[in-house]
């Protein structure tokens, strides 16, 4: 009998296809890579947000948080969590002695699993906030803590519902003895004799003179709305050779996100006059939201440009649209459910704004409803259900084709940005990589990254995609993406793409219903159970290295729960030759030490999943070497030295007589990091001759 060794240096992840390679692993189940190794890891788990509190202040009895965002500004220097639950939109004040959740709006709807979660889309100092139903918002985030000052949230509707009321316009009172009255509202005395600078009307005695005005507001985001009626007309004849007229005028205030009003005036277009009134101008913006009343001094001679057209800015065309995007400075969103193959894009870097005709409309019925949007280099994806099309061009002539069919998702919340990889997003099928920057190449390339873990994407459950959520951080160099499994209807299952090792991995038991990640990267999970009672957790969690499930209350303290179970399981091996019987021996891993816990091991022989061998447990330190002095069981002040850990193999005998093929497997709760593996074992020589025979 020959004895030979199989030996694999560097374990790849997990593959649930077959026939496997040696460096595949069947199971791979709460693992994250090693930095300085590049093995497999089981330092992790999760852990509560706020660490030094021993109770869940702010999140007690909180809900199913049902959508988070961290919301980024000043390069870092301010950071807010935006998250929902119950039906209330709340922003995280952390910077106080005790943290709150302040409520920014309530009575929000509650999106159904079936549908995606309230979107988030960060536009300069604000953040857009829509969910299909309730009126779109806008929220600048600061101020936000210190509320005893102030009157309201900073909370704004997106896109204008209405023009201005019409502006009112005063008389002319052209002698100082009488008073005049037009349009029913009282002239007021003013006039200037300075007939180059102000005043408004012919300084030429017995001129009749003829004007109207309109008004526009301007938001916070600099956007102008829909333009006025126009006012009444102010008519006078000038009573004498060099006087022009200032003339007052009403003008209606806004909602609160105005910041200015904007007036637009006729030239004098009596019948003295070669002037349309038809045709406006503007005079000057008033910059607050406070005053009615303007002084119109402005003579024709210093009036500004014509007005814009009234198609210029328009009502906020899709009041209840679910997705959106920035694509060349412009806002684009869809119709909403009831135009769901329509999409509108606003003025360039004014999102409040629509023209008339700012609207594309995409073909192809058999691709389904619009499902969400992502700009990518010089163009924008528009994802369908069952599709993907491409926006290109410049404002406002944007074009929309096809970019792919067959191909699409409704899960927008898995659409991520992963560098070297591409636009990476979670299908029923799978989940597939944008890899062709279109810009510069007319090749369509929409590829499965995941044929690896095609056992895993078959347990999805399909009704309830909408509800996945995914984050790519480049501090963990992962992909996370968590959704429902086996007819669950909350998410209860993350898959992970390590990039370092372009391999797959699973997570099970991390309760994630929605993720966000912060300016450091670290990612941020909100819960997916109920509303906590006094010792169950509630609110937002922190994945981590700390090797816990989250926490409890025990007697008033904080204490962690169990860590995670990381499993580990090799590919089925035939040592190269499944017709051949083969006797393992034993089993090496090459782990790197750091600590003087145990691990045990499961083996497996010719696919039967029922019947195993477990091997007594091994130390993980050194063979035929002093235990190395670690952390928690050496003394400092007794002249030895915590030893830095390092690579080496542990043997776990195996007696599980001959097989043709051979799998072990590990199951542990304790620190570990495996880099690969070898096996020892004899051929005896006997092969497989003849199929199985039949009675």
């Amino acid at each position: 009998m020959e004895n030979k060794q199989q030996i694999v240096n560097e374990l790849a992840g997990i593959n649930e296809l077959e026939p496997q390679t040696p460096d595949n692993l069947s199971e791979l189940v709460n693992w994250k890579t090693d930095d300085i190794t590049g093995g497999w890891s089981s330092k992790l788990g999760y852990e509560m947000y706020f660490t030094y509190r021993n109770d869940w202040i702010p999140f007690q009895s909180l809900a199913v948080v049902d959508s988070l965002f961290c919301f980024i500004k000043h390069q870092g220097a301010q950071t807010l969590y935006l998250f929902e639950a119950g039906g209330i939109l709340y922003a995280l004040d952390e910077f106080s002695q005790t943290p709150t959740k302040l409520t920014l709006v309530s009575d929000r709807t509650i999106n159904k699993r079936t549908e995606a979660k309230t979107q988030f889309l960060q536009v300069g100092k604000f953040v857009l906030i829509s969910n299909g139903y309730d009126t779109p918002i806008k929220y600048i985030g600061w101020p936000q803590i210190r509320t005893d000052f102030l009157t309201e949230r900073p909370i704004f509707s997106l896109g204008f519902y209405r023009p201005p009321s019409t502006p009112i316009a005063w008389g002319v009172e052209t002698t100082s003895s009488t008073t005049a009255s037009v349009g029913n509202v009282t002239s007021v005395p003013g006039f200037s004799t300075n007939f180059s600078q102000t005043g408004l009307g012919l300084k030429t005695s017995s001129k009749n003179n003829s004007y109207k005005w309109k008004v526009a507001y301007i938001s916070n985001t600099g956007s102008e709305s829909p333009i006025s009626s126009a006012s009444n007309t102010i008519e006078w004849t000038t009573p004498s050779s060099g006087f022009g007229f200032n003339l007052t005028v009403e003008i209606p205030l806004g909602e609160n996100d105005i910041v200015a009003r904007r007036i637009y005036r006729t030239k004098n277009f009596s019948s003295d006059t070669t002037n349309s009134g038809d045709v406006y101008y503007f005079v000057r913006d008033i910059p607050n939201n406070t005053e009615t009343f303007f002084i119109d001094d402005m003579p024709d001679v210093a009036l500004g440009s014509v007005m814009p057209d009234e198609s210029s800015s328009i009502i906020f065309p899709a009041p209840q649209f679910r997705y959106m995007s920035l694509y060349k400075d412009c806002l684009f969103v869809d119709g909403g459910v009831a135009n769901d193959d329509a999409i509108y894009f606003s003025v360039p870097t004014r999102p409040d704004q629509f023209e008339l005709l700012n609207f594309l409309t995409v073909g192809r019925k058999q691709s389904g409803g619009i499902t969400g949007f992502y700009g990518y280099f010089g163009y924008m994806l528009v994802f369908r259900e069952n599709g993907i099309d491409v926006i290109q061009g410049d404002y406002p002539n944007f074009v929309a084709t096809p970019f792919q069919d067959h191909i699409g998702t409704k899960a927008v919340d898995t659409i991520t940005s992963i560098p070297n990889v591409g636009i990476v997003f979670l299908t029923i099928d799978g989940v597939y990589a944008v890899q062709a920057n279109i810009e510069y190449s007319d090749k369509t390339s929409v590829n499965k990254i995941s044929h690896a873990i095609t056992d895993t994407i078959s347990r999805i459950n399909v009704d309830v995609i909408a509800s996945a959520s995914a984050v790519y951080s480049a501090k963990h160099r992962e992909w996370h993406c968590y959704f429902a499994v086996d007819g669950s209807d909350v998410p209860n299952l993350g898959i992970v793409y390590h990039v370092d090792k372009n391999a797959w991995s699973v997570r099970e038991g991390f309760p994630v219903n929605c993720i966000t990640k912060n300016m450091d990267g670290d990612i941020v999970f909100g819960l997916n159970s109920k509303a906590a009672s006094a010792t169950e957790p509630a609110g937002l969690f922190v994945i981590s290295k700390r090797r816990s499930l989250g926490q409890k209350i025990v007697a008033d303290n904080i204490v962690d729960n169990d860590p995670p179970t990381s499993t580990m399981a090799s590919a089925w091996l035939d040592m190269g030759d499944p017709s051949f019987k083969k006797k393992v021996h034993g089993v090496y891993l090459f782990i790197r030490t750091g600590g003087s816990t145990t691990i045990s091991m499961d083996v497996y022989k010719d696919y039967d999943y029922n019947t195993y061998s477990t091997t007594p447990g091994v130390k993980l330190q050194r063979a035929d070497f002093a235990d190395q002095n670690v952390y928690d069981l050496v003394k400092l002040d007794d002249d030895k030295f915590w030893e830095e850990p390092m690579v080496t193999p542990i043997r776990f005998d195996v007696h599980n007589g001959s097989c043709s093929w051979f799998r072990w497997r590990i199951q542990t709760t304790v620190d570990v990091i495996v880099i690969g593996y070898a096996v020892d074992y004899t051929v005896s020589g006997t092969r497989i001759i003849a199929g199985k025979r039949l009675s």
